[in-house]
C-alpha cells in the first residue's frame, strides 16, 4: 500500500511539518533559491515556521529553478509535487476561469474558479493533495490466483487498478478495511483527475463491475449505467471514489480531509487535472504511473 500522508488528522501536528521531514538537501538546496541558507538551516527554519513552506513552495524563483532544468537525483517527488500543489493553488487566485479537460470533448473553458480556490486553501486539503501524488510514484502489483468457475486462474493485478482493489474489501481484516477505503478512493481521484480519456474507456468483466459497486454501496445497476454515459467509467468512479473516502472517514480515518474530499470529489477531480496538464506534463520524470 501507499505510504501514509504526512500529518496526521488529530489537528495536533501540522501537515507542513511532516512535508519538511521528508525534504532532502538537494530539495532544501532549490527552496534556498527563495530563502537563502544551508540545508540544515532552511529546515529548522521550516520546522520551527511552518507558514513559510507555503510561501516557498509558491515562490516563482523555486518553481523556475526546479522545471527549467535538468532533475537531479537529489531531488525528492516530495518537492516536485509539492511545488505543483502550491503553484497550481496559487495560479486560481487570479484566474477569471480555468481549461478544464472533459471527456470526449477536448478542453472548455470554465469560470467558476472559486470552488476550485476553496479547495486547497487549507494546508491539510494542500498537503493530502502532494502525498496523494508521491503515493503514486511506488505502485505494488503482481500476479494473484483467483477462483473462477472454470478453476483457478492467474490474474495480474495492480494498485492501481480500483476493480482489484474491490476484490479485498471482503478479504481484509475490519480493521485494514478503513485504509483500504482511502487508498479505493486515492486510486479513483487519481485515475479521474490525472488520466480522465484514458479512464474512461477502461472496461472491465461484469462481476468485477458489481463487486466494485457494492463495495461503494452503490446499486449494480445504477453502477452500469453510469459507465452508459458521456465519461465512461469516469462516472463511475468520480460516484464510488466520493463513497469510499466517505465511509473511510466514518471509520476514523483521516476524517476531516476525507469528509471534504468526499463532498468535493468532482472540484478535487478538475483541481487535479488542472495541475496534471500544467505541470506534471512538463516533467522528464518516469516516476508517475501510466494506465493501461
Amino acid at each position: 500500500m501507499s505510504p501514509e500522508p504526512v500529518y496526521d488528522d488529530g489537528g495536533m501536528t501540522d501537515p507542513r511539518i511532516g512535508f519538511v521531514k521528508q525534504l532532502t538537501d538537494g530539495d532544501l538546496r532549490v527552496l534556498s533559491v527563495a530563502a537563502g541558507g544551508t540545508p540544515e538551516e532552511l529546515r529548522a527554519r521550516l520546522l520551527a515556521e511552518p507558514a513559510e513552506v507555503d510561501r516557498l513552495l509558491a515562490d516563482e524563483r523555486v518553481v523556475a529553478a526546479l522545471f527549467a532544468g535538468e532533475f537531479d537525483a537529489a531531488i525528492s517527488p516530495w518537492l516536485v509535487f509539492g511545488v505543483a500543489v502550491h503553484h497550481a493553488a496559487a495560479d486560481l487566485q487570479d484566474a477569471s476561469f480555468v481549461t478544464e479537460r472533459v471527456v470526449g470533448a477536448g478542453r472548455l473553458p470554465v469560470f467558476d474558479v472559486g470552488p476550485l480556490r476553496e479547495l486547497v486553501s487549507t494546508a491539510e486539503r494542500r498537503m493530502y493533495l502532494v502525498g496523494l501524488l508521491v503515493s503514486f510514484t511506488r505502485i505494488a502489483g503482481g500476479v494473484r490466483w483467483v477462483r473462477t468457475p472454470r478453476g483457478m486462474r492467474r490474474r495480474r493485478w495492480s494498485e492501481l487498478d480500483p476493480f482489484h482493489l474491490a476484490e479485498l474489501v471482503d478479504e481484509v481484516a475490519a480493521w485494514q478495511r478503513p485504509a483500504l477505503l482511502r487508498r479505493m478512493g486515492d486510486v479513483a481521484l487519481f485515475l479521474v483527475g490525472a488520466y480522465p480519456q484514458a479512464t474512461s474507456s477502461l472496461k472491465v468483466e461484469p462481476e468485477r463491475l458489481v463487486r466494485l459497486a457494492r463495495s461503494a454501496g452503490l446499486d449494480p445497476g445504477g453502477a452500469y449505467e453510469l459507465t452508459l454515459g458521456s465519461e465512461g467509467m469516469v462516472g463511475l468512479l468520480e460516484v464510488a471514489g466520493a463513497r469510499w473516502y466517505r465511509e473511510a472517514a466514518a471509520a476514523g480515518v483521516f476524517v476531516s480531509v476525507l469528509e471534504e474530499f468526499a463532498e468535493r470529489f468532482p472540484t478535487a477531480r478538475r483541481f487535479l487535472g488542472q495541475l496534471t496538464d500544467r505541470y506534471l506534463h512538463r516533467i522528464d520524470t518516469d516516476w508517475l504511473p501510466r494506465p493501461a
